[in-house]
């Protein structure tokens, strides 16, 4: 479990517009911190850049910890002109098309560190996970449900597996998908459907993350502080 991270930088994506939750999600204080400072935190520790694709919301002053602010690709065109907006920072620095962009988004628990403890795991199952070439995985991305602890690859233009909820903006991006997102951009704003045409890996993460990934409203927010045994 002690390789290295294998991605060249970390994206937080907390550019929504946060409508249902009826505030900032990226400002929705959970015990000891808010769920961005949580997020910066735990991504600056892995030593990697920490891109906060925000858009026209800078959230820079109330994090410890540098971050580059990412524009969207094309405002308010959703979180994959987010995604597109990162990696063309990534390729901007030199990186090359093979390597992996993490992405993670800001409105649940799970953190960088979280990631890659996930990634790391499949990688034991299978160590080429990461590898490019032929048939290479493009996406990694995480999911719940019937494959908590498993490791499906899912060929290009197929479903999730059944019985698991795909968490998309919970996983790696492989640069080289710059290009496909912005031939698809502005039409395209559903990230599972861009997801599901590229060659993937789904993990299953534990059961103990339901309830925990991704927070849309205030019965979400209610309901994850009684789990977490905070008062609202």
């Amino acid at each position: 479990m002690n390789q290295p991270v294998p991605w060249v930088a970390t994206a937080l994506l907390a550019g929504g517009q946060s409508r249902r939750m009826g505030r900032p999600k990226p400002l929705l204080p959970v015990p000891h911190q808010t769920l961005l400072a949580g997020h910066v935190d735990s991504a600056a520790s892995l030593h990697r850049p920490v891109l906060l694709c925000s858009d026209r919301l800078d959230y820079r002053a109330v994090v410890t910890h540098p971050c580059v602010h990412i524009h969207d690709h094309i405002s308010q065109a959703g979180p994959l002109a987010a995604l597109a907006g990162a990696m063309h920072w990534c390729r901007q620095q030199g990186h090359c098309p093979q390597d992996w962009l993490a992405v993670l988004s800001v409105d649940g628990l799970l953190q960088a560190a979280d990631l890659l403890v996930a990634v790391q795991t499949a990688r034991q199952a299978q160590p080429a996970l990461l590898d490019g070439g032929p048939g290479a995985v493009d996406v990694v991305h995480l999911a719940c449900g019937d494959t908590t602890g498993g490791l499906d690859i899912v060929p290009a233009g197929q479903p999730e597996p059944v019985g698991s909820q795909g968490y998309p903006l919970l996983g790696l991006y492989r640069l080289s998908l710059l290009e496909a997102l912005l031939d698809c951009l502005p039409q395209a704003r559903r990230v599972m459907r861009f997801v599901q045409a590229q060659n993937r890996a789904v993990i299953g993460v534990a059961a103990h993350w339901q309830g925990r990934l991704n927070l849309n409203t205030p019965a979400d927010y209610e309901a994850l502080l009684r789990q977490l045994g905070a008062v609202a």
